[in-house]
């Protein structure tokens, strides 16, 4: 079975084919100008309505699409945003290269922190208990 789409636009071919040249503009000066009886006046208003007719069906797959389209560039974008903030931040600390050879991992900082706390021989001992 022919769809209604199919239907309507084999029509309208059928009967904007019997003009001889293209119909003027619907709506133009030249459109105004024709009698009423002449077959290019309604061959302009099918023009027309065909145009319009063949944008609304087509309309989901064009804004989808477009939306597919916009969302592929917002997300170029962001991550192109994120790269920049990415590389900025690197840029204001030290390489990652650079900063493990100075910052030790947590148990050898605590490590030389218990050493440190040890009593040295030299550090007051206390009177041991005989307060004599």
């Amino acid at each position: 079975m022919m769809s209604t789409i199919v239907r309507r636009r084999q029509w309208a071919y059928a009967l904007i084919s019997r003009t001889p040249k293209p119909a003027p503009a619907y709506g133009s000066v030249a459109w105004l100008a024709l009698p009423d009886s002449d077959p290019a006046k309604l061959s302009g208003l099918v023009v027309a309505a065909e145009s319009w007719a063949r944008d609304g069906d087509e309309l989901e797959e064009r804004l989808r699409a477009e939306v597919a389209s916009m969302r592929r560039e917002h997300k170029l974008r962001d991550d192109e945003g994120y790269a920049d903030a990415q590389e900025a931040h690197r840029a204001r600390w030290v390489p990652v290269a650079e900063r493990s050879a100075r910052v030790l991992p947590f148990a050898e900082r605590r490590r030389r922190q218990l050493e440190g706390a040890r009593p040295r021989p030299e550090d007051f001992q206390g009177f041991g208990g005989d307060a004599s």
